[in-house]
């Protein structure tokens, strides 16, 4: 499903009479349920999501800064819920990991954002 979410999501991203509140609504929407998700992404689906977190944060620098927030915003994320160790937790962690993984190797983000995910942990 989240290649299909990351299919629509491009698409709509792309669409000019949507309002850019819309597109950002629709950004945390995707980076919340992202983070949650305890089932892993494993047939390339966060290869989709960093292409459309490029694509979006290269539209305006609104998303980028939206996009910095959260990233900043992830570790802590993680350190609270390695208190309670579970599959789902582990899952969590990998799914961040092969994103930032997509990310790093892709050359169309800021240096902003490069250099935080280049700084983050690796699990």
């Amino acid at each position: 499903a989240f290649t299909h979410v990351g299919n629509l999501i491009e698409e709509l991203a792309s669409r000019d009479e949507l309002r850019r509140a819309d597109k950002l609504f629709e950004l945390g929407i995707l980076l919340s349920r992202f983070k949650s998700l305890e089932t892993p992404l494993i047939f390339g689906e966060t290869n989709r999501i960093s292409a459309y977190l490029a694509n979006i944060t290269n539209k305006n620098k609104l998303y980028e800064d939206y996009v910095v927030t959260e990233l900043k915003k992830w570790s802590r994320h993680f350190m609270l819920i390695r208190e309670k160790e579970s599959e789902g937790m582990w899952n969590q962690i990998y799914n961040q990991a092969r994103l930032f993984g997509n990310m790093r190797m892709r050359n169309d983000f800021s240096t902003q954002i490069t250099n935080l995910i280049n700084n983050a942990p690796e699990e």
